[in-house]
């Protein structure tokens, strides 16, 4: 698979009528620290997996540790996405996600940070081959 680890421009969620889309038609679940919103397409797009990284100022006061935070979260995704993209691909289906911090601990290791990641896309992995089974919307 060609570019399995990276995270390009094409595969961050942007533009606002996805974002929102995600937010008010997508559903979540949380495995701390993150909260996680999820929304599954039948269609499958370029990327088959689009993700948002939120850091909440509210949470995380200083921009260096969110900065930190995100990076964190980013080169976790990026060495372990494999798994969530071939689920996708034998779904036919498409991700948007977002992955929501809502810690206050800024101290968080990469290791803790790759756990509680690996989890999160476990749990995306589940759903995937669950709703793949019922047919998705």
């Amino acid at each position: 698979m060609r570019g399995q680890f990276t995270f390009s421009k094409e595969e961050r969620l942007t533009g606002k009528t996805n974002i929102d889309q995600l937010f008010n038609e997508g559903k979540s679940f949380t495995l701390f620290p993150f909260r996680v919103y999820y929304r599954l397409g039948s269609i499958p797009a370029s990327p088959l997996a689009r993700l948002l990284i939120a850091i909440p100022k509210k949470k995380v006061k200083h921009a260096v540790d969110r900065n930190r935070l995100r990076r964190l979260v980013r080169e976790s995704y990026r060495l372990h996405k494999g798994e969530l993209i071939t689920s996708l691909e034998k779904g036919s289906a498409s991700l948007h996600f977002a992955l929501i911090y809502t810690s206050d601990n800024t101290e968080l290791t990469y290791k803790e940070a790759e756990l509680k990641l690996i989890a999160c896309l476990a749990r995306l992995d589940k759903i995937i081959a669950s709703e793949s089974g019922k047919g998705i919307q």
